[in-house]
């Protein structure tokens, strides 16, 4: 009888643990499925960056008020944990989605896209968002995902030979905000403007991710040699999310320096896909601050015959170094003494300084002849070296068009 009741009481208290345990359960009637709505069915290098195995944070409003990590396969996506329509509803509840993934359950980021200096345009560029709203349905529900930034892209046309391109920087742009998942925004208000360093991504092209705004970015480009190429928007553009705006530039070398005496090529925007855009407006032509080049200086022209001889500067283009480590620099002109006001102008000379060199100190790097040459012309057949002081005018015995290589203080010539 004592084991009978034992065995009773054993069998009430296991009734009892199992009615509180089936009591904390609330089972939903159907678990939430999501698919990769729109038209991203792209890869990584098409920069929609949803593949295999990619994994998304997908964050459920009330009344799930959830989140899961969702992984893709195909055009699906497979929950971990799970995601469960609320018991008893009815009403539809808004999901936003991110990737790459992060464990926040927020909708509200604060995002920097040039966090410690450091803009990793890679990262940037495949961040995507979504958002969509719907009341329980056994049909996935689809997450349209779409860029939150937008993407400006830099086209160089490099024609100064060697003197390559150092840097490219958006002056005065804002590059963090705080994007509203739900609101589809991004609030730039609060934030200042900052440079940014355009990432290289290719031997002609730059690119940087910066923040939705209406703004008027000054583009500064510094090549190995010290020059410097800025130009600034004539008034400020709208940048929008989810597109791509294209600048092209030619960077050429300025006659005196890039002064008075020159000034850059136009520099213009366009707007491409990521989603459709209008034109943007071009840059204004801007300055041009030179490092240090050679120029060639005298009875000589380019394009404009109507040049004054030693009025104005050609800038030669720089062609790395030899074997010998000496630099290499190069110069098509047109040669012709008949624009000297008098004998004592013919010729030209050779001379080195940058946009920061005063002109009072512009002759102070020079190359001429010997002026001890019982010559008056240099012999183009053969090499001829140069003398930086005690000097005299380069002359040629005929006009024409000429190419001009300087190697270390070494000039060689020939008639074209």
């Amino acid at each position: 009888m004592k084991k009978a009741l034992i065995s009773i009481l054993a069998l009430a208290a296991c009734l009892v643990a199992c009615q509180k345990q089936a009591s904390m359960v609330n089972v939903p009637e159907s678990p939430i499925r999501f698919s990769l709505g729109g038209t991203y069915a792209f890869t990584k290098a098409t920069e929609a960056a949803l593949e295999d195995a990619d994994e998304i944070q997908i964050i459920a409003g009330a009344p799930i008020s959830s989140a899961s990590k969702g992984t893709v396969s195909g055009s699906n996506l497979t929950l971990t944990p799970a995601m469960y329509w609320a018991k008893g509803q009815s009403e539809a509840a808004t999901f936003v989605a991110i990737y790459p993934y992060t464990a926040s359950t927020s909708t509200s980021i604060a995002y920097d896209l040039n966090f410690g200096g450091n803009h990793d345009f890679a990262y940037h560029k495949n961040y995507l968002v979504a958002k969509a709203s719907s009341a329980p349905t056994e049909e996935k529900v689809a997450l349209n995902f779409r860029h939150p930034f937008s993407k400006v892209l830099i086209n160089v046309d490099n024609q100064l030979g060697s003197d390559a391109v150092a840097t490219v920087v958006l002056k005065t742009i804002k590059m963090s905000g705080t994007l509203d998942l739900v609101a589809e925004t991004v609030d730039v208000s609060e934030v200042d403007a900052t440079d940014v360093t355009a990432s290289k991504l290719s031997d002609t092209q730059w690119g940087a991710i910066v923040m939705p705004q209406s703004a008027r970015p000054t583009l500064e480009i510094t090549t190995t040699l010290g020059s410097k190429y800025t130009f600034t928007l004539p008034s400020a553009f709208t940048f929008e999310a989810g597109k791509v705006t294209t600048a092209s530039v030619v960077l050429e070398g300025q006659s005196g320096g890039g002064d008075s005496h020159g000034a850059p090529a136009a520099f213009s925007f366009s707007v491409t896909n990521w989603t459709n855009g209008a034109q943007n407006p071009g840059f204004e032509n801007g300055a041009v601050a030179m490092g240090e080049y050679w120029y060639v200086l005298g009875c000589v022209y380019q394009e404009d015959n109507t040049v004054a001889a030693w009025a104005k500067d050609f800038p030669m283009t720089y062609g790395g170094k030899n074997a010998q480590d000496k630099d290499i620099w190069t110069i098509t002109v047109n040669y012709d003494e008949t624009k000297a006001a008098q004998p004592v102008d013919y010729g030209f000379k050779l001379r080195k300084y940058s946009s920061e060199t005063a002109e009072a100190d512009r002759w102070n790097t020079q190359l001429g002849m010997y002026a001890n040459d019982v010559n008056d012309y240099m012999n183009i057949e053969y090499d001829y070296g140069l003398a930086d002081s005690a000097n005299k005018n380069i002359r040629f015995s005929e006009a024409g068009n000429y190419t001009l290589t300087l190697t270390g203080n070494s000039l060689t010539v020939v008639k074209n």
